[in-house]
């Protein structure tokens, strides 16, 4: 029988991900566990050599990059016993996918602009250029810079980032910090309650006037309200498409761990893609996927070209 191995390599990449992915749980029983473990990490050194191609032509290519310490990162040695401490604050496995990318990866973010774009993807960066240096935030101009210069368009060009994983485990530690306050100190702490929406009640006065002073609230202990069984949070991997251009958006790109077994969706996104999906759209756009739904005169057309050219398929 043909692995699901040999096929990837054969360039069924697609749909041997969405097969796999369609097993379910089953997919981390053996023999099968093997196969589905060498695809996903066939796929990781394939999305880590795109990385690393991205990386260098974009250097070449004269991008700003927003935070140059931290473009590309490879793993670290302590990566096994990052991904134990993150699988343990979450009760369960990481998706197979996510468990190998944070294994083989590491962390990437292209979150920038540039110069040449007919767009501004990262409108506080500093723009350099041979007469002068100028630096234009959302509201004002700097009245020493160069006033010449005309502010572009800010489109959400929603750049590839995989944040480091601590970042990740920062975000388990945050929830398990804020449970274990709840529960020794929620009985005490009292919230008003109307309609789905709580107010925390503190510094409000004797508690038996709170319910006369705001009818048809309901006053309730902190434990009643927020104390109760919690869902698995998803797993946060970036910032979502608008802060990655600098404009206040929602909550954080993040992949599903519950039921997730070879591949995990993506939440937060605009495309309700699975992680690997993800990936494959950032790498048909040379790292950029916001440029899909943009008109024709505000995409570099020739630059993607050039970035997205002879990448490896995953």
């Amino acid at each position: 029988m043909t692995t699901y191995l040999a096929r990837y390599l054969a360039g069924e990449s697609e749909q041997v991900w969405s097969e796999l992915d369609a097993i379910g749980a089953a997919v981390r029983e053996e023999p099968l566990y093997a196969d589905a473990l060498a695809v996903a990490r066939e796929t990781m050194r394939r999305v880590r050599s795109n990385v690393e191609t991205l990386v260098a032509r974009l250097r070449d290519e004269g991008y700003w990059f927003a935070y140059e310490e931290s473009v590309y990162a490879p793993p670290t040695g302590e990566v096994e016993a990052e991904i134990a401490r993150l699988e343990a604050l979450i009760g369960g496995p990481l998706p197979i996918s996510l468990r190998t990318f944070y294994e083989l990866v590491g962390t990437v973010d292209l979150m920038g602009t540039h110069p040449d774009w007919p767009v501004e993807g990262y409108p506080s960066k500093i723009i350099k250029s041979a007469e002068s240096i100028r630096w234009r935030t959302a509201n004002h101009w700097h009245p020493d810079l160069d006033r010449s210069f005309k502010p572009k368009e800010v489109i959400c060009t929603d750049p590839l980032v995989v944040e480091p994983i601590d970042v990740a485990i920062g975000e388990y530690e945050s929830e398990a910090e804020g449970a274990e306050w709840v529960a020794e100190h929620g009985d005490a702490q009292m919230v008003l309650v109307k309609n789905g929406l709580a107010v925390v009640a503190s510094g409000a006065g004797p508690v038996e006037a709170l319910v006369d002073r705001y009818p048809g609230w309901e006053l309730k202990t902190y434990k009643e309200v927020f104390g109760g069984p919690k869902t698995v949070s998803p797993v946060v991997i970036a910032p979502d498409f608008y802060h990655k251009a600098e404009i206040s958006g929602g909550p954080p790109y993040a992949v599903t761990v519950v039921d997730s077994h070879m591949d995990g969706l993506l939440v937060g996104t605009p495309y309700g893609l699975t992680f690997v999906s993800y990936l494959r759209l950032c790498f048909a756009w040379g790292g950029f996927p916001g440029f899909a739904d943009q008109i024709e005169e505000r995409v570099p057309a020739l630059m993607l070209s050039h970035l997205r050219a002879g990448l490896l398929a995953i």
